[in-house]
């Protein structure tokens, strides 16, 4: 993505480093160049004939300075902010700082979105508000926020029953069981999934 201002050129690869920006002109031992080398360093196509192509900037979405109309959360946020979602009941401002790890304040605030009263959400007051949360602690507590129905009671591990209702419904976020943390853009992307899931019910 290009989060500049402007309209960048980004060559097709593959690509190598020239002294030049439209044709290769290799430095020597352009791997090692040391700490005195203060020149130019153009990322060009190894093959001359890929060329470039313009890549133009991204589109703030609404108010928001940091998300934008291209990013994978731009939609459900879209959708929370049906439901009354602003950056505001999380502690934010118009910059969200998505990549930001989620922390157990933010997702109280995302599971009171869903319900006032849930269970789920009464369970995280006992953490340290401040922490970091896990992905798996985000997808069960708003599963459980959202009423969704889950049949299955109990599973081995206990998470596996929300990661495979998940996985069934198509909730979970890009390499969901991969990560061990959880970031704000990811929150995000998770709720909306949830919210329009449980519109269809």
């Amino acid at each position: 993505m290009n989060y500049f201002h402007i309209t960048a050129e980004a060559p097709l690869g593959p690509t190598e480093f020239s002294q030049v920006p439209d044709r290769i002109k290799p430095y020597y031992n352009s791997n090692g160049l040391g700490t005195e080398f203060n020149g130019p360093v153009y990322l060009v196509p190894t093959d001359p004939e890929r060329g470039f192509i313009p890549i133009k900037p991204q589109t703030p979405l609404g108010i928001y300075t940091d998300i934008y109309s291209e990013s994978l959360s731009s939609e459900q946020i879209k959708t929370l902010e049906n439901i009354g979602w602003a950056p505001e009941k999380m502690g934010w401002t118009k910059t969200v700082e998505p990549w930001k790890n989620t922390t157990y304040k933010e997702l109280l605030a995302m599971c009171q979105i869903f319900s006032q009263t849930s269970p789920a959400c009464e369970e995280i007051r006992q953490y340290s508000q401040d922490d970091m949360v896990r992905n798996l602690a985000v997808l069960s507590t708003l599963i459980d926020a959202a009423g969704l129905p889950i049949t299955t009671k109990k599973t081995s591990p206990w998470y596996q029953k929300y990661i495979s209702y998940g996985m069934e419904h198509g909730l979970l976020t890009d390499d969901f069981v991969h990560k061990k943390w959880y970031t704000r853009g990811e929150l995000l992307e998770l709720a909306g999934k949830i919210q329009k899931f449980k519109d269809t019910l």
